[in-house]
């Protein structure tokens, strides 16, 4: 079992990703770890599991504007966990994040923009 969470205990209170995996039902758990960027407000994260690898988006908030969409994987169930990559533009302002996985493709969709001129990223 992998359990994903946000808590506040980044730079100055920031939002962070942590996670912890447990190999047995539950009863035990790993020591949990920060997945994101500590200096950066991480929010709205997504997981997907397939053919043995666990899929993860996040947003991090840059300035107090939410700005790109990351991605990391695991292909060891959460033990260990790839380089976060930015798979958006820096200012996309994204937001509803949400993510399909089918065999080797990745499709995240987003809203992107402001209250009234809201756009589509794929």
């Amino acid at each position: 079992v992998l359990a994903v969470w946000e808590d506040r205990s980044g730079t100055n209170g920031k939002h962070v990703i942590q996670g912890s995996v447990s190999f047995d039902g539950g009863i035990n758990w790993t020591t949990p770890v920060t997945l994101t960027d500590t200096t950066r407000t991480s929010r709205w994260v997504q997981l997907r599991y397939h053919d043995g690898v666990i899929h993860m988006i996040w947003i991090d908030i840059l300035s107090g504007t939410r700005g790109p969409i990351m991605y990391r994987n695991s292909s060891d169930f959460g033990i260990t966990w790839s380089t976060p990559i930015n798979i958006t533009p820096t200012n996309s302002n994204s937001t509803r994040i949400n993510m399909f996985v089918k065999e080797s493709a990745i499709y995240v969709v987003a809203a992107s923009g402001g209250v009234n001129d809201r756009e589509v990223l794929f």
